[in-house]
């Protein structure tokens, strides 16, 4: 916070292609430049500014010049260029996300922008397509499946582009992004 961190908690770290540093932590995204912070706190919704909440996690698109951040209220994104944080929907009308704490984002090959929940599942959201679909996963070997759903993190697998691992209260997933199956490993 003396450097000028909005928060000293940092959950998530991302480099743009300009060189900057992008952080989440608390309820604010900050940019460095190397020297000092900018802090980003708020987004547009309504014609007013209004409090992200906890911010989980960052990413940018394909281009590079969208970011992408995951908070406790959604899915929202900025131009590099002029940052002004704006709900998702404003990108992709058909979003109407009823999920909220999103805890992780990345984008695959396709211009495609999965997102993690805690206690919701997984969302994927074709940008270029402006289409949205919901996954709320199943394990038959589990009472509850709200372990499940908390889904913490995704990475790509490095050797088929088709499957996202996802890492859950609940167990490790490997999900297929073509046939939108599954396998749960425990």
């Amino acid at each position: 916070i003396e450097d000028g961190l909005y928060s000293n908690s940092v959950v998530d770290i991302v480099e743009d292609k300009y060189g900057f540093i992008w952080v989440a932590n608390g309820k604010s995204v900050s940019r460095f430049d190397g020297n000092h912070f900018t802090n980003y706190n708020s987004f547009i919704a309504n014609d007013s500014l209004q409090k992200f909440g906890n911010v989980n996690a960052l990413s940018f698109d394909k281009s590079g010049e969208k970011l992408f951040i995951g908070t406790a209220l959604g899915i929202f994104y900025s131009s590099l260029k002029n940052v002004q944080f704006k709900p998702i929907s404003h990108l992709v009308p058909s979003v109407n996300l009823p999920v909220k704490r999103i805890s992780s984002i990345l984008f695959d090959d396709n211009e495609t922008c999965w997102a993690s929940t805690f206690g919701y599942g997984l969302v994927k959201i074709d940008i270029s397509n402006n289409n949205f679909e919901s996954y709320h996963l199943n394990n038959p070997t589990q009472e509850n499946n709200a372990w499940i759903n908390s889904i913490r993190s995704m990475a790509k697998d490095l050797n088929d582009n088709t499957v996202l691992w996802l890492a859950s209260s609940g167990g490790l997933i490997r999900f297929n992004t073509i046939s939108n199956t599954y396998k749960v490993f425990v």
